[in-house]
């Protein structure tokens, strides 16, 4: 599902009213078993509205920040950034992704744990203003790449740690 505005590598087929997605899910596989083709979801584009309005709705104080890694696909990118969501990259092909479609840098955190230094550059270059930084080498990095940057810092205490490790969790902190 990769891919750029500009070389879309995906394709969106929309329901008519009538069409039950059964059927057309169906009609995919077997076109999947007559030629070989790449590996296709399903997803109802629609939700991701209907999602950014409940949470607008509920939390209108609180702006929500999309994870680009837990689904890079171009058409969802597009919907959250024509609704105006804060996007989470974690390297520099996510960065070029997000920024493709318009995103402001200041929209944009660069996140991830071990980033390479080319990342935080381009990071700089591109004045992403914010980064996550979760160990003492990170910081260093950072502070030598992009000294004038601002961070959100990831901090867990031992006896949470077991707790959040469980989850794959980490418990962020702002001490802005």
């Amino acid at each position: 599902m990769k891919g750029t505005p500009n070389e879309p590598h995906f394709s969106v087929e929309l329901l008519e009213g009538s069409a039950a997605l059964r059927n057309v899910i169906d009609k995919h596989i077997h076109d999947q078993t007559l030629a070989p083709k790449s590996a296709f979801f399903v997803a109802d584009l629609g939700e991701i509205v209907w999602q950014q309005v409940r949470w607008r709705t509920k939390l209108d104080q609180i702006r929500p920040f999309y994870t680009v890694k837990s689904n890079s696909s171009p058409v969802v990118v597009e919907i959250l950034a024509a609704l105006g969501t804060g996007f989470v990259c974690s390297n520099k092909h996510e960065l070029d992704l997000v920024k493709d479609f318009g995103v402001p840098s200041q929209d944009i955190i660069l996140g991830g744990t071990c980033k390479q230094l080319s990342h935080i550059k381009y990071a700089a270059k591109h004045n992403i203003p914010l980064l996550v930084c979760d160990n003492e080498a990170e910081l260093r990095k950072i502070a030598r790449c992009h000294p004038k940057i601002q961070l959100y810092i990831y901090i867990t205490s031992k006896k949470c740690f077991y707790y959040l490790s469980v989850f794959q969790t980490r418990a962020v902190r702002d001490f802005s």
